[in-house]
């Protein structure tokens, strides 16, 4: 059932900038941040990337800084840079649980050991994640629905009136590059069905006792056996069947569409599919939004950039209402929710929000 909840607080860093009003503005405006690096392909070509510049990074100060990979080291600074700025909105001072998103099992070139990167990550940010009552969800970029799922569950259930979720995750990483250039996914000047690795973190507080200007659910969930990694063709049951739970019992058409789109061709015929068997809940002149056009793929924390963006928007009038955030990870992990303005009495501000930093 959709209920009324409220993102109280929100932090984000990517290719885009530090917080999230700065990246809005930047994708409305379709600035790009890709650029060719120094690191070079199998073909010997420079791969395209969208990367945090590192000023924008801050030195880590526990023992997450002593005997970790640069890569481990990195999703830490990038984790802990947007936490921080929801800590400098929230009023309450209490630790709170954190359901995080982070790259998928499958895949990797080198072990993350995601249980120790959660509990670094809230070491690292002392007194604002209460790492015993927080999870880890290891499933790439549709994470972020799960994790929205699980601190949804926990607010219902009583046990915090608050939680933090979102993502991080960074492609910047040699030994990883190269698996992803050998499976011919990367975008490059000699191969142009692949996408531009980025990197970034993005959490927002979720609270549904505030002010409740926008519904957000039911998340839908779904697994499509058809992968880019299985032998089986891809039907698009999995993503039909999120976006179908999502925009259960919609009053409208969803008008606006954010989307996970990286540039990879399969992600386009699946969607196609999908569009087709909810043609009925979704407006025929809907307006797609796919931002890693802007700040390339960023993995776990696609979901989290993604609800901040179209939330955001929402509250200022940018996009259309009602709107839905689909997300499709490598493997069989498919995500969707939907958003939509709350209906106001007259003479009521729609922008009005107990929440300043929106």
């Amino acid at each position: 059932m959709a209920r009324q909840y409220s993102i109280i607080g929100c932090g984000m860093i990517n290719p885009l900038g530090i917080g999230a009003p700065a990246v809005s503005a930047a994708v409305r405006a379709g600035i790009c941040q890709y650029q060719e690096t120094d690191i070079l392909s199998k073909d010997y070509q420079p791969f395209k990337m969208a990367l945090v510049p590192p000023e924008c990074l801050v030195a880590l100060t526990g023992a997450a800084s002593r005997g970790k990979s640069c890569y481990y080291q990195r999703l830490i600074q990038l984790a802990s840079v947007a936490i921080f700025q929801i800590h400098h909105q929230l009023d309450n001072a209490r630790p709170l649980p954190l359901m995080l998103a982070l790259p998928s099992e499958h895949n990797m070139a080198a072990d993350l050991d995601g249980d120790a990167l959660l509990l670094d990550i809230a070491r690292e940010c002392a007194d604002i994640i209460d790492f015993g009552a927080s999870r880890c969800f290891r499933l790439g970029r549709a994470g972020g629905i799960a994790a929205f799922q699980a601190g949804q569950a926990l607010i219902e259930s009583g046990a915090s009136d608050t939680v933090v979720i979102g993502g991080v995750d960074s492609y910047l990483d040699l030994m990883q590059l190269s698996l992803l250039d050998q499976q011919q996914r990367l975008l490059t000047a000699s191969g142009m069905d692949g996408f531009v690795p980025g990197e970034g973190a993005a959490f927002f507080a979720l609270n549904h006792k505030q002010s409740q200007k926008i519904t957000m659910g039911p998340p839908g969930f779904a697994n499509e056996p058809g992968h880019i990694y299985s032998k089986d063709i891809c039907l698009g049951d999995g993503l039909s069947n999120a976006i179908r739970t999502a925009l259960t019992g919609i009053k409208q058409p969803a008008k606006t569409v954010f989307s996970s789109f990286n540039g990879e061709h399969a992600n386009g015929k699946e969607w196609g599919i999908a569009l087709s068997r909810n043609s009925q809940n979704i407006d025929e002149n809907f307006n797609m939004v796919h931002p890693a056009d802007s700040y390339g793929d960023l993995g776990a924390a696609t979901v989290p950039t993604l609800m901040i963006l179209a939330y955001l928007g929402l509250l200022r009038g940018h996009y259309n209402s009602p709107l839905v955030i689909w997300s499709a990870s490598d493997f069989a992990e498919r995500g969707a929710i939907m958003m939509a303005i709350n209906d106001e009495p007259p003479g009521a501000d729609c922008h009005a929000s107990s929440n300043k930093t929106l």
